[in-house]
C-alpha cells in the first residue's frame, strides 16, 4: 500500500507543508495490536507478580495501580467505540452478542470440569484470553458478510 501525500498551505508562514497519511486499515490494525499488548501486559504483570511476600504497606500501592489500570480499560473501549462510524459499531455489535453464547459456554464447561476435577484450576486471564479470541474470530466472521 502506498501513503497519499496531502498538502496544505500555511498561512503565517507562507509556506506548503507536506503531510503523509496514512491508510485507515493500518492505523485500526495499529490499534488492535497496542490494545492486544496493553492486555498482554497486564494479564502478564497480575499472574507473575507474587505479591505475599511484600509487606501489607507495599503491596497496597500496587494492587491498587493493577485495579486502577484494569478498570480504566472500560472507559477506553467505550471512548474508541463512541468514535467509531456506523458499520464499525454494528460489525463490534454483532461479533459481541455472537461471542456471548460461546463464551458462556466454555466457562460453564470449563467451570464443570474443574469441579470434577478434571481439569486443574488455572488463571482467570486464560478466560479473557478466549474472550478476545472469540470476539476477534467473530468480528473477522462479521466483517466478511458485509464485504
Amino acid at each position: 500500500m502506498m501513503s497519499s501525500l496531502l498538502y496544505t498551505y500555511n498561512t503565517k508562514e507562507n509556506a506548503m507543508i507536506e503531510k503523509i497519511s496514512v491508510p485507515p486499515i493500518l492505523i485500526y490494525v495499529s490499534r488492535i495490536i497496542i490494545g492486544l499488548i496493553v492486555l498482554c501486559l497486564l494479564a502478564a504483570a497480575a499472574s507473575e507478580l507474587d505479591l505475599s511476600d511484600l509487606s501489607p504497606l507495599a503491596r497496597m500501592p500496587l494492587l491498587g495501580f493493577l485495579i486502577a489500570t484494569a478498570i480504566g480499560i472500560v472507559p477506553f473501549a467505550r471512548r474508541v467505540y463512541r468514535r467509531m462510524d456506523e458499520l464499525q459499531k454494528v460489525l463490534h455489535q454483532n461479533a459481541c452478542v455472537s461471542g456471548l453464547p460461546i463464551v458462556a459456554a466454555a466457562s460453564a464447561a470449563i467451570g464443570m470440569l474443574q469441579l470434577n476435577g478434571l481439569l486443574p484450576e488455572f488463571n482467570q486471564f486464560l478466560t479473557l484470553g478466549l474472550i478476545v479470541c472469540v470476539w476477534s474470530f467473530n468480528l473477522m466472521r462479521t466483517d466478511r458478510q458485509y464485504k
